[in-house]
């Protein structure tokens, strides 16, 4: 579950800090959205200032912690490796360089910022990027073994959560439809609902001998509530032939009236008795052509 949005105040009218909130089938996700800030000296020591006031806010990664410091020069670069995008993360969290220096605008209700030593998780709706942990952490090993051995195939401690994007409390069990999904504060209503389908999309992957039907599973929810859209993908996968050739077509949804169902031992199969008729009249028409 990702969402590309925003933070919407009520009414468009501005707020210094706003609680955003993603509900999936009763798990709810909350982040709090603060106005801009920045690192000040007060009586000698870093404060937060005040958060300007704001209407609508980018929910992305990049407003959350995280980010690179180099203190002394490109030779001290340190990241914030859970969130490279960002901003806040300060390599020596001391001293007049920070004074002026961005906070983020996303931060966990429960565990925000008061310190600049403080490292909170970063948070976020959007995709996690596959250089950051903890997703990097499942991409597997690239040693010289692999240089040797396996290259240019995945290492085999390889892990296959490297391909997921959404943030570990974005991700669900399996969602079969009727689900409800509420978005709190994401667009000028102050919640947006969505009700995810319940689609029986039948695919086969038809080959020089047979067909195979698949099963494609709902992989991915993309949410814009500040537009009303939603974009769903379903994922459906099967072996590939030795001779990749020998895949000929992959058919999505029901069969054409009068095409064949399924392909059993190289020969087409027909529903009824007329379809089969009527189709080989027409492949002897084109072949005559």
């Amino acid at each position: 579950m990702l969402v590309e949005g925003k933070a919407v105040a009520p009414g468009r009218q501005p707020v210094r800090e706003l609680l955003v909130r993603l509900e999936v089938a009763g798990k709810t996700k909350d982040v709090l959205v603060v106005g801009d800030r920045r690192w000040v000296h007060v009586v000698g020591e870093l404060r937060p200032s005040p958060a300007v006031p704001f209407v609508e806010m980018p929910l992305r990664f990049d407003r959350a912690f995280g980010g690179v410091d180099a203190p002394r020069g490109p030779d001290s670069s340190q990241a914030e490796r859970r969130n490279l995008s960002a901003v806040g993360f300060s390599a020596a969290p001391r001293g007049a360089r920070l004074d002026g220096s961005p906070l983020p605008n996303l931060e966990h209700p429960r565990a925000r910022i008061r310190a600049a030593s403080d490292r909170p998780t970063p948070v976020g709706f959007g995709p996690v990027g596959r250089s950051w942990l903890p997703r990097l952490a499942h991409a597997g090993t690239y040693d010289e073994r692999w240089q040797r051995t396996r290259r240019p195939f995945l290492p085999e401690d390889f892990d296959a959560r490297f391909f997921q994007s959404a943030p570990e409390d974005q991700q669900h069990p399996r969602l079969r439809g009727g689900e409800l999904i509420r978005c709190h504060h994401m667009a000028d209503e102050a919640i947006v609902e969505y009700l995810v389908p319940k689609v029986d999309l039948p695919v086969q992957a038809v080959h020089a001998s047979h067909s195979v039907a698949l099963h494609p599973e709902l992989d991915t929810i993309v949410l814009e509530p500040h537009a009303g859209l939603a974009t769903l993908t379903w994922r459906a996968r099967t072996a590939m032939p030795r001779k990749p050739s020998r895949l000929r077509e992959i058919w999505i949804g029901p069969p054409p009236p009068g095409e064949p169902v399924e392909i059993r031992a190289g020969r087409p199969v027909f529903a009824r008795l007329g379809d089969a008729t009527s189709w080989l009249a027409r492949q002897t028409r084109e072949a005559d052509a």
